[in-house]
C-alpha cells in the first residue's frame, strides 16, 4: 500500500506477518485446516487496513472468538492459548511462548513508512525526529 501523494517521507522497511499460536493450543488445531479453528480477530481499528481486509475475506466470523483494537493485544490472547493470532513477524517472532505457522503469509507484507506533511518538511525538530526514528528502525 502506498502513503498518500501529499505526504513526504520513505519507506524504512518491510513489515512481515505470521499466523501464531502458543504450545498449549497447537495440538487442537488441525494443521491441514487452520482456518477451522479459533481465530483472534481484529477490533474496527484495524478491519480498516488491508490486513482487516484480508483476515475478513479469509476467516470465516464464526472461527473468531475475540476481537482485538491492537497487535500487542492480540499477542497477548495468542499467549494465553485463546486461539489463532495474525501478527507482525517482529512481535510474534519476539515472543518467547508464540509458535509461527507455516502458512503462506506473503502476500501480506507491507511497508513501513515515516511520512510527514509538506509544511513540516523544513522544520528542523521534524527532521530531526525523522532522522533519529529512521537510525532507529533500521538499525540491526
Amino acid at each position: 500500500m502506498q502513503p498518500d501523494a501529499k505526504l513526504i517521507g520513505r519507506r524504512l522497511c518491510d513489515v512481515e506477518f505470521g499466523v501464531y499460536a502458543a504450545p498449549g493450543y497447537l495440538p487442537e488445531i488441525n494443521r491441514k485446516d487452520v482456518f477451522s479453528a479459533r481465530w483472534i480477530g481484529f477490533a474496527d481499528s484495524l478491519l480498516a487496513t488491508p490486513l482487516g481486509t484480508w483476515f475478513e475475506n479469509t476467516i470465516d466470523s464464526q472461527r473468531v472468538c475475540m476481537r482485538c483494537d491492537s497487535f500487542v493485544a492480540l499477542r497477548t490472547a495468542a499467549e494465553s492459548g485463546i486461539g489463532l493470532a495474525l501478527l507482525p513477524r517482529f512481535l510474534g517472532d519476539d515472543s518467547p511462548t508464540l509458535t509461527r505457522l507455516e502458512l503462506p503469509t506473503d502476500d501480506l507484507t507491507t511497508g513501513l513508512w515515516i511520512l510527514t506533511h509538506p509544511d513540516l518538511a523544513l522544520s528542523a525538530r521534524v527532521n530531526a525526529f525523522v532522522e533519529h526514528m529512521t537510525n532507529a528502525l533500521t538499525s540491526p
